[in-house]
């Protein structure tokens, strides 16, 4: 499989390659379908279950990401995203 961007008909924002964009695409979809089959407190027990077992794993991960998210504002983030999102999924 051609991980490239080289088709112009995927547009992979907010990645710039495919195998990235297809990733976070199927967790969010489990995640959504999660939150639907079982509920809210359901999909974030197994996203704080699976957070701390990569951290456990990968402790330079915790350190790499906490010293990123210092920097990241997370309530611009999301007020970006909703703006955006009003004018459709061609906004972005």
């Amino acid at each position: 499989m051609n991980y490239n961007n080289d088709n112009p008909k995927i547009k992979l924002v907010p990645f710039k390659d495919q195998k990235s964009a297809i990733s976070l695409y199927a967790i969010l979809s489990v995640l959504r379908r999660m939150r639907t089959e079982l509920g809210l407190e359901a999909m974030l027990e197994y996203m704080d279950f699976y957070q701390a077992l990569i951290e456990k794993h990968n402790p330079q991960f915790q350190e790499a990401v906490g010293k990123a998210l210092e920097f990241i504002n997370v309530g611009k983030i999301y007020e970006d995203a909703m703006r955006k999102g009003e004018k459709g999924p061609g906004s972005f």
